[in-house]
């Protein structure tokens, strides 16, 4: 799967919080991929990282960009299904959890079944997955998603169910005369405050300059 602009613009996003992470800060992502979001907080912050990710290519590929990047050291590949992985990891728990999990539910898949793994919940639904995220999460935790914006009130009910609560629910729009076509949530289990904001990627046909102050680390045109 091909790197798209909102996963780097998740990435970013999720890098400047810095009190997110420290040495000792125990991450998880889910659905790795090829690493993209592992690796940009990596680039900015120095914490512990399992990345899981069930395809074998994209595990292989996630495995290789780590492993030629300077600040891979505390990232770790495992190439299984999240359910598995944390099954026999029951006693661990995270400090923070992110994931930008497949995008359609019900919706018409393709006859590629690596996209419908990887687009598609074909192999987990995002109900389970916020199912898996609660146990996984230490009380004081939080998580992070990337999803379509029409899928809002679907994941809050979600949560709720679960016991967890939005602190900052960021919606991204592609220009100013777009709605949110995504939205980046950050979860926690302590009901807090929920802070809410827009990032608009291009204005006049140019990258805005929020999306560019989050962006200039990793682009190497801004």
């Amino acid at each position: 799967m091909k790197v798209c602009t909102d996963a780097c613009l998740f990435g970013a996003w999720l890098a400047e919080k810095k009190h997110l992470f420290n040495n000792d800060s125990q991450c998880l992502d889910i659905g790795t991929g090829t690493g993209l979001l592992a690796l940009m907080i990596a680039q900015k912050n120095t914490t512990n990282i399992d990345a899981v990710e069930i395809d074998v290519a994209a595990a292989t590929q996630a495995q290789q960009n780590i492993q030629d990047a300077a600040f891979n050291k505390k990232i770790q590949v495992f190439n299984q299904p999240i359910q598995n992985f944390l099954s026999q990891n029951a006693s661990k728990k995270y400090d923070f959890i992110f994931s930008n999990p497949p995008f359609y539910e019900a919706d018409l898949p393709t006859n590629n079944n690596k996209k419908n793994v990887a687009m598609h919940s074909t192999a987990l639904g995002l109900k389970s997955l916020i199912e898996l995220i609660a146990e996984a999460l230490l009380p004081n935790g939080k998580t992070a998603l990337l999803l379509p914006a029409h899928r809002e009130n679907k994941v809050l009910q979600y949560c709720l169910t679960n016991n967890l609560f939005p602190t900052e629910i960021c919606y991204v729009q592609q220009t100013e005369k777009h709605t949110a076509f995504r939205i980046m949530l950050l979860i926690s289990k302590v009901k807090t405050t929920e802070a809410r904001n827009f990032v608009t990627i291009k204005i006049n046909n140019q990258y805005s300059s929020a999306f560019a102050s989050l962006l200039q680390h990793y682009y190497l045109h801004l």
